[in-house]
C-alpha cells in the first residue's frame, strides 16, 4: 500500500488543503511520474518495514546506517547506481524478499509527497517518501 500526495504551492504554505479527489492516489498510477521507478514501491515499502538501522551487514564488517537505507531507496526509486556496498546489500535483500510486499496491520506505509511549484520555471522541487505507521491501513485510510 502506498499513498501519493501532490502538493501545490498553496498546499506547501499551509494556505490550502490537499484536494483528495485530485491530489491523492492510493495504490494506483502515480501522476506525472514523480518516482522514476514506481514499480519498485513494493520494495521500498518492504525496506521501510525492516530493522536495518544498526544491523550488521552480510559479512559482519559494518552496520547499516540511515544513509545506507536512504541510498538504497534512491537506487530503487530513481534508478541511480551507487558504489555504497551496504546500500547495494539492502537493495539485493529487497529484490530477494520484497517483491509484491503490501503493508498490513502494524506496518509502515510509504507516503510519496510530490511538491508542485507555483511557477513552471521552478524545476528544483524534490519528491520525497515518508514512512507512516498505520494500525490497519484498510480501516484508517484517509481517502
Amino acid at each position: 500500500m502506498y499513498f501519493v500526495y501532490r502538493l501545490g504551492a498553496k498546499n506547501m504554505t499551509g494556505k490550502s488543503s490537499v484536494n483528495f479527489g485530485e491530489d491523492l492516489v492510493v495504490n494506483g498510477d502515480i501522476p506525472g511520474g514523480p518516482i522514476a521507478h514506481p514499480e519498485n514501491l513494493d520494495l521500498i515499502n518492504w525496506i521501510l518495514n525492516q530493522t536495518f538501522l544498526g544491523e550488521d551487514s552480510m559479512d559482519g564488517s559494518a552496520q547499516y546506517t540511515i544513509f545506507d537505507i536512504q541510498e538504497a531507496i534512491w537506487v530503487l526509486s530513481d534508478g541511480t547506481a551507487t558504489n555504497n556496498a551496504l546500500a547495494n546489500e539492502i537493495v539485493a535483500k529487497a529484490e530477494a524478499s520484497g517483491k509484491g510486499f503490501v503493508a498490513g496491520e502494524d506496518d509502515i506505509v510509504a507516503v510519496v509527497f510530490d511538491p508542485l511549484a507555483a511557477d513552471a520555471s521552478v524545476t528544483d522541487t524534490q519528491t520525497f517518501i515518508m514512512g507512516v505507521e498505520w494500525d490497519a491501513p484498510e480501516q484508517d485510510c484517509i481517502c
